[in-house]
């Protein structure tokens, strides 16, 4: 078993069974691609350094798994720009809620400034904390459908970012870097060193992963 068979086993162990077969063809087509295209251009096969280097540089097996299998991320990039305006406007509220007390009083008692202040923020601080947190599980219900919306019930831009031409058993592609500068280091930043631990006993093969 060559270095391109064992590193593409250890990515396709940690895709779900569904897509794994698709999505370990289509890596398997991009790297075969990248290594033809690296031997040209050294006029000779890849050693063994060589292939190593050009999978390291692709990206360890827990990142490129990571880009090609489900969405893991809480507030999705389609998602993101109304949650944070959500967010803004929540905590504007949750502001202008905890200073309104304050003010008045301010006006109707001997309340200093400093005493104010610190009661507006004593109030502000654990309600602006329940509205985020408020906020955030609606946008994560939101984005993995579970609160149906028009987008989502009419299969708009969501499940066309999630799946499109990638449904029904086509093959996936990243969703967002591509993958030449994707984790170009591996986990070597990490403490790691590259995409070396992939080859120990602890990554299956690919005979183990069907």
């Amino acid at each position: 078993m060559d270095l391109l068979d064992r590193y593409l086993g250890a990515v396709a162990a940690l895709l779900p069974a569904a897509q794994r077969q698709d999505i370990v063809a289509e890596l398997r087509d991009l790297l075969e691609s990248r290594i033809d295209e690296k031997a040209a251009e050294l006029g000779r096969p890849l050693g063994k350094a060589e292939m190593e280097a050009l999978l390291n540089g692709f990206g360890h097996p827990l990142a490129v798994a990571g880009r090609y299998g489900p969405q893991r991320a809480l507030i999705g990039v389609e998602l993101y720009p109304y949650w944070l305006f959500a967010l803004k406007a929540a905590l504007a509220v949750a502001a202008f809620v905890s200073l309104i007390p304050a003010l008045v009083q301010m006006a109707t008692t001997d309340w200093d400034v400093s005493r104010a202040f610190s009661h507006a923020l004593a109030g502000f601080l654990p309600f602006a904390l329940q509205l985020v947190g408020v906020i955030t599980l609606i946008g994560a219900a939101v984005e993995r459908g579970w609160i149906k919306t028009v987008t989502s019930a009419s299969g708009g831009c969501r499940t066309c970012r999630r799946y499109g031409p990638n449904a029904a058993g086509s093959r996936r592609r990243p969703a967002s870097r591509p993958c030449s500068s994707s984790w170009p280091a591996g986990c070597s930043s990490s403490g790691g060193s590259g995409w070396s631990s992939f080859r120990s006993p602890r990554w299956p093969s690919p005979a183990t992963t069907g």
